[in-house]
This record gives structure tokens, C-alpha cells and sequence, in this order.
């Protein structure tokens, strides 16, 4: 169900094959409710633009230097990494030019096939050979930050700075993971230029060093404890498009026991509502949470009248990685199961009101230091356009979504039964009921004409 990338006036005259094949840099479409552009700040970069998007729809010229100076401070950013390299590789500038010259045309038609005239071409390879060093530089310095086996003459001081600033470190990571925000990796950017200057980066000339290229990436945003076992799962991870890519792909990755017996999705069934009931309201009627032992978003179960959910931390950046992750599942055609949006649309089933976040970060599913309204809002509001059909959800996420309905509705009924069974068994008992609200409800009355007495006498 992925949209495309909104296509140009010359892609509109492509036949559907052929623009297929471009545009793998998505830009997320200015029209269209799940992706709502009311939240503006989680699309736009604050520290450092990557890529062609954000800099041109800007309204900035296409030379490298106008377009950069709206970004002042990424530009000089970007500038130190690459003179950093440059007398780390001991490689002259010309060299990375040109190994960027030889794919020119693919580095193109990855953001829809831009039309180059001109000095555009020289311009546009400037700009991507120093987002290129950027990340590579912020990658490899992220590796080594606070290693006491770093070398002080490689790691790169001007990254150094940024990380040893938590606040600072936090805004760059965010804009590195943003969707529009993205360079190509797989052999086309980031390992060509790896190849050429081999600074520190090491080889990715055989498929164990991609793979090691890979986890850097990976423990680069998230705890080198949570990576996934990426030699396991290449097949998967080396068709990445890029940072991001990456970056999903370790958070939903396959490597658990699943404990649901029943891994498929009835065809007959698919018509039932998916919708459950929230943290607060399971938790009344004897449905239990717990923390699941992997890291994959993927790892959630129920068993046992007990759901386990991986544990999630949600910080001020939250908002921005996960409705970017979604923009990306959204747009690409080769993601077919939704898994992250699978996720969240279960979290914002859970966590509807205040006492269902505590509720959760009790359990430790939600990590935060966040206040709970603020954890409310954040699902609520990420979740509330999420209207896909069961065809778009993962098949693992909607059986555990039927699982839960179905214990629920038989608890209830349970409960309802137990309690016509103590209290309602008899009619004496239904008398005796209903003569014990009236007893109840007269005494209300009374106090409160007593408490008028005193407040407003006579």
C-alpha cells in the first residue's frame, strides 16, 4: 500500500515501470493525513541538512554555497569533517570528485532524477561529498567516542564537541534520521567514498566488512546491547537505502522467539475489528503486562492473560524518529508489513489516557523521564491517523491484537456471570440489592440536604 514519492512534471510523462525504478530518496507528500504535516518540526532538520530536499524547496539557488549558507552552521560542520578527512586519508579532493563522477547517474535518479545543466553537476557532487563526509566522520567518531583505544589524531575534534554536548548530540542524531534528510548508501555514496579513502573507515571490499560497516551504523543510534545480529540477517540488511533504512530495520528485526502458538491470520477473520481495549481497562478485568526480553519492536505477545511488549524510551525525540519511520514504511514499496506503524497503532490502542502511561512505565515497558500527559499525548497524537486496512499490518500484530479482544470479551462475560451469580441469583437477592442502592442513595440525599442547612440557613 506504499505511495510513491511525489513525481515531477517530467516523471509524469514516464511510464509506471521505469519511475519505479527512481526516487528511492523519498520526499514525504505535502497532502496526506497520515503523514501530517502539522507536525512541521519532526520533517525539518535544525543542525544540518542532508541532501538536495530541504535546501532547494527553500527557495535557495542550486550553487553549493548559497544553498549552504541558509545552513550556516551545518556548512562549517561539514566543511571541517571534510578537510578532517582529506588530512586523515591523505587523498587529494580531486579523487573523491571523481569517484562520485562515476556514478552520477545513479546518485541522480535515487532523488527522482534531477535535471543537472551545466555547473549543477560539479555543484551537486560538492554538496553530497560533504553531507558524505559528515556522516561518516559523525559515524566514525560515535564508534570511538570516549574509547580509551581512539586515536586522538582520527577522531574528528569538530564531532567530538557536538557529542560531548547531550542536548547538542540529541539534534544531530534527529536530523540524521530524518526521511527527507537521507544520501544513499549501499554502494553507491557512503562505501564508495569508503573505498576511495579508506581513512580510518576501513574496507568494505568483502561482505564481512559491509556487515561490520552495517553494525556501526546500527549502534551508532541505539545501544550497541540492543544490535541486532546483523550477519544473521544480511540477506535483509544489504538492500538498505540508507541511514534510516538501517536504522528500522534494527529495531524490527527477527531475532527472538515469538510465543504466540498461531502465527497466521485466519482469511475468514480479517473483517474483525483490531481494536482493543487500553492498558488501564485490560488491567481491571485481569490481563497483565510485561517486559519482553528482545529488542524488537516486533516481539509482542500474549499469553497467558499477560502481554508482552519490548520496552520503548521515549524522550523528546520520540515524536520526530518514529513519524519519519512510518513516512518511510508509508512510501516504500518493498515494505509490506508495516512493522514500526504495526507497533504504534498497538501502542495508541494501549495508552489513550493518562493512568494507562503509568500504568506501562511501571512495568517498565515505557522508559521516560517525561511527564505522563506528555507520554499520552505523544501516542495519541502519533497513532490518531493510523487508519490502515488489516492488509497493511503486520500479520504477527493482528493476531495478538485478536488474541487480546477475544480474552477480553471472555473475561468480561466472566465476570458479568460471577457477578449475577453472587448477587443475582434469586429475586430475594435482586430485592436485596436494589433495597441496598435505595439505602444508599437516600443517605446521599440526606447528607447533602444536611451540608445545605448549614451553608445557606434559613
Amino acid at each position: 500500500m506504499g505511495l510513491e514519492p511525489l513525481p515531477t512534471k517530467e516523471e509524469e510523462e514516464l511510464p509506471e515501470t521505469e519511475r519505479f525504478q527512481r526516487g528511492q530518496m523519498y520526499r514525504i507528500p505535502t497532502t496526506h493525513g497520515y503523514m501530517d504535516r502539522d507536525f512541521n518540526d519532526v520533517y525539518k532538520p535544525s543542525k544540518v541538512s542532508i541532501g538536495p530536499w530541504y535546501t532547494w524547496n527553500m527557495g535557495v539557488g542550486l550553487k553549493l554555497s548559497s544553498r549552504l549558507s541558509r545552513y550556516s552552521k551545518g556548512r562549517e560542520v561539514k566543511e571541517a569533517c571534510l578537510v578532517h578527512l582529506l588530512r586523515r586519508s591523505g587523498k587529494p579532493l580531486e579523487s573523491y570528485l571523481t569517484a562520485l563522477t562515476e556514478v552520477i547517474d545513479e546518485l541522480r535518479d535515487a532523488y527522482g532524477g534531477l535535471d543537472l545543466q551545466g555547473d549543477d553537476t560539479q555543484s551537486f557532487l560538492e554538496m553530497m561529498l560533504l553531507d558524505a563526509c559528515f556522516l561518516l566522520e559523525f559515524i566514525y567518531t560515535m564508534r570511538y567516542f570516549k574509547s580509551p583505544s581512539a586515536d586522538a589524531n582520527s577522531v574528528n575534534p569538530i564531532i567530538m564537541c557536538i557529542l560531548e554536548n547531550p542536548e547538542e548530540m540529541k539534534c544531530y542524531v534527529r536530523d540524521i534520521l530524518l526521511l527527507e534528510n537521507q544520501v544513499p548508501l549501499n554502494l553507491i555514496l557512503l562505501e564508495k567514498l569508503r573505498m576511495v579513502g579508506n581513512g580510518g573507515w576501513g574496507s568494505v571490499s568483502t561482505e564481512g566488512d559491509r556487515i561490520e560497516f552495517l553494525k556501526v551504523i546500527a549502534a551508532t543510534f541505539i545501544p550497541i546491547t540492543r544490535v541486532p545480529k546483523i550477519e544473521c540477517m544480511y540477506s535483509e540488511f544489504k538492500h538498505s537505502l540508507h541511514i534510516l533504512d538501517v536504522y528500522r530495520m534494527s529495531l524490527v528485526h527477527h531475532d527472538f522467539e515469538g510465543e504466540n502458538v498461531d502465527k497466521t491470520t485466519p482469511q475468514a477473520k480479517k473483517s474483525q475489528s483490531t481494536n482493543i481495549p487500553t492498558a488501564t481497562e485490560l488491567h481491571k478485568i485481569g490481563i497483565g503486562f510485561t517486559v519482553s526480553d528482545s529488542t524488537s519492536l516486533l516481539d509482542i505477545s500474549f499469553r497467558r492473560k499477560t502481554i508482552k511488549l519490548p520496552a520503548i524510551i521515549v524522550d523528546g525525540s520520540t515524536k520526530s524518529v518514529f513519524l519519519n519511520l512510518i513516512a518511510l514504511e508509508k512510501l516504500r514499496k518493498e515494505v509490506d508489513k508495516n512493522e514500526v506503524t504495526s507497533y504504534m497503532y498497538f501502542m495508541g490502542c494501549l495508552v489513550q489516557v493518562i493512568d494507562d502511561a503509568r500504568l506501562l512505565q511501571s512495568r517498565g515497558i515505557i522508559v521516560t523521564t517525561l511527564p505522563p500527559f506528555e507520554v499520552t499525548q505523544l501516542f495519541r497524537r502519533m497513532s490518531k491517523n493510523i487508519t490502515l486496512g488489516h492488509e497493511s499490518l503486520d500479520p504477527e500484530c493482528i493476531e495478538t491484537l485478536k488474541m487480546v479482544r477475544e480474552k477480553f470479551n471472555k473475561l468480561s462475560n466472566e465476570w458479568r456471570k460471577d457477578l449475577f451469580q453472587t448477587y443475582l441469583k434469586s429475586p430475594w437477592a435482586v430485592m436485596s440489592v436494589m433495597a441496598a442502592i435505595l439505602l444508599l442513595t437516600l443517605s446521599i440525599i440526606q447528607t447533602v440536604y444536611t451540608v445545605l442547612s448549614y451553608v445557606r440557613p434559613k
